[in-house]
């Protein structure tokens, strides 16, 4: 039969009083503190609601509160990154900052400011940034796809790429086919590319079809621009895929022979088809 081992405690009652006292003392404060902030919120939204509007179109709020929500909640944290963004929204609609209020009747200039300077001023956050900016992998991408892909559904394109950073290198084919006033109407390369620069990609990378191979012009030309997304992965560390948009994916052939590549390299591929 085993006995517990009774414990021993070396406090004595007066530090157990003391600890109840200034506990007591702890909770009267913040019930103190609780009561003052529940007044001034209400005396701050009495006055803010008798503001007239920063302008005349400035009737519906919704925006506004929106922002004043997304404000607060970075200032109340240390993301470096999201203070950054909001340092570059501040500049650039500095006239609303300066005219807007927070929700502790601060203008949002002075508020931010306030913030940086706890924590040491931008200078300080920079490092932290340049880290974080590192930790995010880079993505290098050939998209390639249907030569008769209409430039009118671009969007599709598009909807896929938006959901790679901005920081996402091309590589691509350089097929594509214009108009006789010189504008692009159809070709799955040049409209990725169309598309990349549109979102602000670092400027893509060309491998043109390789006419006076014949027929094995498209492989060859497909094998090189594995071979360079390959290099991306083992030199740059990039996360890398094969994105293919075609709507006629079985009775392709460039297209086909581009994944099928993928696939014997270990390639991660993505067919889009619609």
């Amino acid at each position: 039969m085993s006995s517990k081992v009774p414990q021993v405690y070396h406090h004595t009652d007066e530090q157990l009083a003391e600890w109840g006292h200034e506990l007591r003392k702890i909770v009267e404060q913040e019930l103190v503190l609780k009561r003052r902030r529940t007044e001034l919120e209400r005396l701050m939204a009495d006055h803010l609601a008798h503001l007239p509007p920063l302008y005349e179109k400035d009737v519906d709020k919704k925006q506004q509160n929106a922002f004043f929500m997304a404000f607060n909640a970075v200032m109340a944290g240390n993301d470096p990154v999201q203070l950054r963004t909001m340092f570059e929204f501040v500049s650039e609609r500095n006239l609303e900052m300066r005219a807007w209020r927070s929700e502790y009747g601060e203008t949002f200039q002075v508020a931010y400011q306030r913030r940086i300077q706890e924590l040491g001023g931008l200078a300080a956050l920079e490092p932290v940034i340049a880290a974080e900016a590192a930790a995010v992998k880079r993505w290098s991408i050939i998209a390639c796809g249907d030569r008769n892909w209409p430039f009118a559904d671009r969007a599709i394109i598009r909807k896929r790429f938006a959901q790679l950073p901005d920081t996402t290198r091309l590589i691509h084919g350089a097929n594509g086919t214009h108009d006789r006033a010189g504008e692009l109407f159809k070709g799955s390369y040049l409209i990725c590319a169309h598309v990349s620069k549109q979102l602000g990609w670092p400027p893509p990378k060309a491998f043109p079809y390789i006419g006076s191979l014949g027929a094995a012009g498209g492989p060859v030309r497909n094998t090189q621009m594995l071979d360079e997304l390959l290099r991306r992965r083992d030199r740059d560390g990039d996360e890398i895929a094969v994105i293919a948009f075609h709507r006629d994916f079985a009775n392709s052939k460039g297209t086909l022979n581009m994944v099928m590549q993928a696939r014997e390299r270990e390639v991660p591929f993505e067919l889009v088809i619609t």
